[in-house]
């Protein structure tokens, strides 16, 4: 489950296992929800507007939420593991245990997505909680992303970008360049590693993703300049 903040108005993302959990264990799926998993049937994760099925959503402690378990560390997510293990073998309610076996599954998934080997298909919306910078002309707003590996590039006026569009390169070098020292001093991306540039397919955002080539860098090399990644990833002045 992922809460966030989108136009003012607080939202959910929920999995569609979460929601195939509900239906076995014969929860009440409100006519608005059904209508939700319409409309996003081809999406692993579906859009909750409604204030009551919020509300509902966010009143079941046994779904995950991703906000509070995404900056955990590695180590942090495998205590978490263990001590669900460990619960489940001490409990004797066959419900209480299905849903601890529901968690443990969840959290191992995301202990795979933190080692980079499973893919989690995160909604490609900006993040409430994170970095929102804006250029000088306050035509061009810059997001973290759900995923904390993509950043996004939108229009204030929310309009599409269309190809062969000019983009604010000298704002895009900015932006990057703060993110990068950040995620530097958090000493994320300790190796080599290459940004991805690439238009959303709805035309909303230009996407910029971080993806480490080096997963095994030892800790007691030095990060990587910026000037070449970002040679590598600003290496023209339009859309393709």
């Amino acid at each position: 489950m992922i809460i966030n903040i989108e136009n003012n108005q607080k939202v959910v993302y929920v999995s569609r296992e979460d929601i195939n959990v509900l239906k076995h264990l014969n929860y009440k799926i409100s006519s608005s929800i059904m209508e939700a998993i319409k409309k996003n049937k081809n999406n692993n994760f579906l859009k909750i507007e409604n204030e009551k099925d919020v509300l509902f959503f966010e009143s079941l402690d046994w779904i995950l939420n991703y906000k509070e378990i995404k900056n955990y560390s590695k180590k942090q997510l495998e205590e978490k593991i263990n001590a669900i293990f460990l619960e489940k073998r001490r409990t004797v309610n066959q419900e209480e245990r299905w849903l601890l076996s529901y968690q443990f599954k969840a959290l191992s998934e995301f202990l795979l997505y933190k080692k980079g080997t499973f893919n989690y298909r995160l909604p490609l919306v900006p993040d409430s909680n994170g970095i929102c910078l804006n250029d000088d002309e306050m035509n061009y707003e810059f997001y973290a992303s759900l995923n904390p590996n993509i950043l996004l590039l939108a229009k204030k006026n929310k309009m599409p970008f269309k190809r062969g569009d000019v983009l604010p390169e000298a704002f895009i070098e900015s932006c990057l360049s703060k993110v990068i020292m950040n995620k530097n001093e958090l000493r994320e991306f300790l190796g080599d590693f290459e940004i991805d540039r690439y238009l959303s397919s709805d035309g909303k955002f230009v996407v910029f993703e971080f993806k480490n080539l080096d997963k095994d860098y030892p800790k007691e090399e030095k990060p990587k300049g910026i000037k070449r990644v970002l040679a590598k990833v600003i290496p023209n002045k339009k859309l393709p």
